[in-house]
């Protein structure tokens, strides 16, 4: 890759990590929980994912799926059933219960880094611990 093209690819690269989303959110409510210090696996778990999907990215796996319909077409419609998918989780499952800080405070650091990972990733997970 000639060096203006990855200057460019890391300029977005920056762009995109610094426009609020999902990991914003979730270290928001993990550092208003949690407090701070627990909120840094939160965001240690969310920069590992982002790091793995632009990693993905620089190997080609856009240009794959932009050479092949039909990976782009099955990967479409993955990504339709698996929000479908939440959907049906999401009406299913009972309504939440708000818990004191004492709950949340109990939680290990690992658990708030899976959390921040998969979030990154597009990954859902249960509202439980």
């Amino acid at each position: 890759m000639a060096i203006h093209t990855w200057l460019i690819y890391l300029l977005a690269v920056i762009g995109l990590s610094l426009t609020p989303g999902p990991n914003s959110l979730l270290a928001l409510t993990h550092g208003a929980l949690d407090g701070h210090r627990k909120t840094l696996f939160t965001i240690g778990g969310g920069t590992l994912g982002f790091v793995a999907l632009i990693a993905l990215s620089t190997l080609g796996i856009g240009t794959l799926l932009q050479t092949s319909a039909h990976a782009l077409t099955a990967l479409k419609l993955l990504g339709g059933l698996y929000l479908v998918w939440l959907g049906i989780q999401l009406w299913r499952a009972p309504p939440l219960r708000l818990e004191g800080a004492a709950a949340h405070s109990a939680r290990r650091g690992h658990h708030l880094f899976r959390r921040g990972l998969f979030i990154s990733l597009g990954l859902a997970l249960p509202l439980t611990r």
